[in-house]
């Protein structure tokens, strides 16, 4: 083997040591809620909302999760002398499918209910956190350190916007034992702040 096509081969392993981690990524899940049929859609999902690289290209994760190596195909167009395009290229026309693809299934019900779940799985605290960490550090913007604030005791429970009244009829009307629950749920409200 001559250097070059040695060189290639290296370029063209770690081009597919990358895909592979990626797709890897992709598929380790943090609980098993639900997840849809058809395991090339399923990875589509948690390419388009985890992936940090992918998040948001359709195109993209839809060739991954496909098994399309974009890589091979030929990227030449041909134009004419004006300079329009005579044939696309098949990496052009293949992004296409893809693009086209992506769209679709971004339309369906079940998918786009899927990545709501994905998402919702990875709002998890620690991230949640350190953003509203990275606002409350931050030297300037004094309102917006103290709406952060606000939102992290929300989040931790430490505050309640306003005490619900889940009993509204009149106290007359309230038998002893729903006035006892009532008054006890009062005290307990108390207590916790």
């Amino acid at each position: 083997m001559t250097k070059k096509k040695t060189k290639k081969k290296v370029v063209e392993k770690k081009k597919v040591l990358k895909k592979r981690t990626v797709v890897k990524n992709a598929k380790k899940t943090k609980s098993t809620q639900e997840l849809l049929d058809d395991p090339k859609k399923e990875l589509f999902c948690r390419l388009y909302v985890e992936n940090d690289e992918l998040r948001g290209n359709g195109g993209m994760c839809f060739a991954i999760a496909s098994g399309i190596d974009l890589d091979k195909l030929d990227r030449t167009v041909l134009r004419d002398e004006k300079g329009d395009v005579i044939q696309d290229s098949e990496y052009n026309k293949m992004m296409n499918v893809c693009y086209v693809s992506a769209n679709r299934l971004l339309r369906n019900v079940k998918i786009s209910e899927r990545m709501r779940k994905v998402l919702n799985e990875m709002l998890e605290d620690k991230i949640v956190d350190g953003e509203l960490a990275k606002v409350i550090l931050q030297n300037d913007e004094l309102p917006a350190k103290i709406s952060a604030i606000r939102e992290y005791n929300k989040l931790k429970k430490r505050t309640i916007d306003r005490l619900e009244i889940t009993n509204k009829r009149p106290f007359e009307d309230l038998t002893d034992e729903e006035l006892a629950e009532a008054i006890n749920d009062g005290i307990k409200f108390l207590r916790k702040k």
